[in-house]
């Protein structure tokens, strides 16, 4: 399983008395992180894909076999919500990782006298990813676009931020 460790790092991610710890295998927790958003994503994008496969031959039938087109079409707009579902849960896993494991341990290393390991960029990029999960202000696809267009990244790129965070977050 992609989070397991034999070193107890789960759990001085888990524990706020335990922030103040490095993690014994920072790469583990690392991708334990960006496989949260990652496998939500990849997901996304295989139900983008058949929506759109969907929506393809609906048009092509549209001439020939309404009935058939218009069931077509309903199954790519089901397959397109559940994309934004899957997309929306991949934003909200690496936004609950951050708010309860990563800024709390930036908060704790920068107490000890170290600088902020968390870019501006990625902190107003989990701002944005906040009123997408908690206030539902920006669906998941204005967000793709947005992390695309403004800061030139993919929400993969940016589930691998915030994953690299375990490595870059220093107690000592």
């Amino acid at each position: 399983m992609y989070g397991r460790t034999e070193t107890g790092d789960v759990f001085k991610a888990l524990d706020p008395r335990r922030h103040g710890e490095d993690f014994v295998e920072p790469d583990r927790m690392s991708s334990a992180i960006s496989f949260k958003g990652k496998d939500r994503f990849n997901e996304a994008a295989e139900f983008t894909e058949k929506a759109l496969d969907l929506k393809h031959k609906a048009q092509a039938l549209a001439a020939t076999d309404p009935a058939k087109s218009a069931e077509l079409m309903e199954e790519s707009i089901e397959m397109m919500k559940e994309s934004e579902r899957s997309g929306h849960e991949g934003l909200r896993q690496l936004y609950k990782q951050f708010e309860n494991i990563l800024n709390p341990r930036d908060i704790v290393a920068q107490s000890r006298g170290k600088a902020s390991a968390i870019a501006p960029q990625l902190r107003e990029m989990h701002a944005l990813v906040k009123k997408c999960v908690e206030d539902g202000g920006i669906p998941y696809p204005t967000l793709q676009k947005i992390f695309k267009d403004q800061y030139g990244m993919t929400v993969e790129a940016f589930a691998d931020a915030t994953g690299e965070l375990a490595r870059l977050i220093k107690m000592n």
